[in-house]
């Protein structure tokens, strides 16, 4: 008798399925409906089941395993405060990113008047204080838990900066009543990183911020795990492919309706003869970009691309794509009305797809010294990568999905460390949650989802 998984990522707007035969993962079922948030996320999730019923797939009471990832209550808004911004502040953003966090401030030095007074107008659902070394600067933690213990409706808050006076700023903010606790150091020493302990921290605060989506209780009465946040399932499942699947690297790049999402796992030592500055890149990384979402940014986006980029690309009906811009701004669920709006629908994401790549990928530059020109190399070198995944409706139903991700390899620019010659791979399936999913309780059958799944192309090539 097969062994089927249920696995399911709730989303803000769809409740997507997949139901796969742990033995066999060639053989699956799939299913997608309205999630339904705004009334009861069960009813999005038992539509789901539904349709598997009336595709005469197996019954849901006779699943093996069921888990579920979710972004319905639309995520962990989460702020940084740091001491330096590319030290310690990007260390806590790095860890809020792989976390699966959403990033909506980032603060440093100091926390001014003027900085309590943003939080209180728009507060987060979790302040991260990182600053320090371990045995560094002591001051601006405690200055900064003085500060929001100011704060009545101060949010939950955890501490991961400098060891020695931790606590301490924990004890302030407790006494304050605020729910706050301690993890190790996010950047215990200037060139070390330590991302595992605040990540963990931030997924268990997910937990509890997720009841607010209304009937997400009865939903995990049903599963055999607790409901993960879906950004960290999808890096979950990154760096399982990568580990089994490409050990040379692989990229993912995730087009949504409002955000842009890349997901990398690579080696992040710099070349021989390479200067590396600022902080050492980790091997597993995410990066967010809210100003590329395909709906809700379009505008942005065209903005941001600009008039020659089109030109070049071969847009003439200007108007028709203001028209089409302005309605799916205003209505982010339209979809595509004839071949025109969905070549438009390409080039957003096109773009949005490239400009990610750009700011998620490393770069050199060169600087003279005495002895002579050296390299410099700023973020994470890219360029061995073995492939690149290309993820989300707007790259799923492109008429060229390959050509869209390849296209976003292609920055211009001749010293951004983007993957030279990668194979090309859609997730035409949506199956990169499930692999996430799946991968800590039977990671076998997850690798062999992802074998069996993904469309993979020829590679690339170089490019100039």
């Amino acid at each position: 008798m097969s062994r089927w998984a249920w696995l399911f990522d709730i989303g803000s707007t769809f409740t997507k399925l997949a139901v796969v035969d742990l033995d066999d993962p060639g053989a699956r079922y799939r299913a997608q409906a309205p999630t339904t948030v705004a009334t009861d996320v069960r009813h999005g999730f038992m539509a789901a089941v539904n349709e598997i019923h009336r595709q005469d797939g197996p019954r849901f009471d006779d699943a093996h395993y069921r888990a579920a990832s979710s972004s319905a209550a639309g995520g962990l808004a989460l702020v940084v405060s740091g001491l330096i911004p590319r030290l310690s502040a990007e260390a806590g953003r790095i860890a809020a990113l792989g976390a699966g966090a959403k990033l909506v401030g980032t603060l440093s030095h100091r926390i001014t008047l003027a900085d309590l007074h943003m939080l209180v107008d728009d507060p987060p659902d979790i302040i991260v204080l990182t600053g320090g070394t371990d045995g560094g600067d002591r001051d601006t933690l405690m200055v900064n838990a003085y500060a929001l213990a100011t704060w009545r409706g101060c949010p939950a808050v955890i501490v991961a900066g400098n060891r020695e006076v931790a606590g301490e700023a924990a004890g302030v903010l407790s006494a304050a009543g605020v729910r706050a606790q301690t993890v190790m150091n996010v950047l215990p020493e200037l060139d070390r990183l330590v991302t595992d302990p605040l990540s963990e921290a931030i997924r268990d605060e997910f937990l509890c911020n997720i009841v607010h989506a209304k009937g997400i209780a009865g939903v995990r009465d049903q599963l055999d795990a607790e409901i993960l946040p879906t950004p960290g399932v999808v890096l979950d499942g990154v760096k399982l492919m990568a580990e089994r699947i490409f050990p040379n690297g692989l990229l993912a790049v995730e087009v949504g309706g409002a955000t842009t999402n890349v997901h990398s796992w690579a080696t992040p030592d710099p070349e021989a003869g390479v200067i590396r500055r600022g902080l050492t890149e980790p091997s597993l990384k995410r990066t967010v970009e809210g100003d590329l979402g395909v709906r809700w940014n379009a505008d942005t986006i065209v903005e941001l691309a600009g008039e020659r980029w089109l030109r070049d690309r071969g847009v003439e009906d200007e108007v028709g794509l203001e028209r089409y811009v302005d309605r799916i701004t205003a209505r982010p669920a339209s979809l595509p009305a004839d071949a025109t709006e969905r070549r438009f629908d390409a080039l957003l994401a096109t773009f949005a797809a490239q400009t990610a790549v750009s700011r998620h990928c490393g770069r050199h530059r060169q600087v003279m010294l005495p002895e002579g020109p050296v390299l410099v190399q700023e973020g994470k070198d890219l360029r061995r990568v073995e492939a690149v995944i290309g993820i989300g409706g707007a790259v799923i139903s492109a008429a060229d999905p390959e050509a869209l991700v390849t296209a976003a390899l292609r920055t211009g620019d001749p010293f951004k460390l983007t993957p030279s010659a990668p194979d090309i791979l859609i997730d035409s399936d949506y199956v990169v949650y499930a692999v996430g999913l799946l991968g800590p309780a039977f990671p076998h059958a997850a690798v062999e989802l992802a074998r069996c799944s993904l469309d993979r192309s020829a590679p690339v090539g170089a490019r100039g």
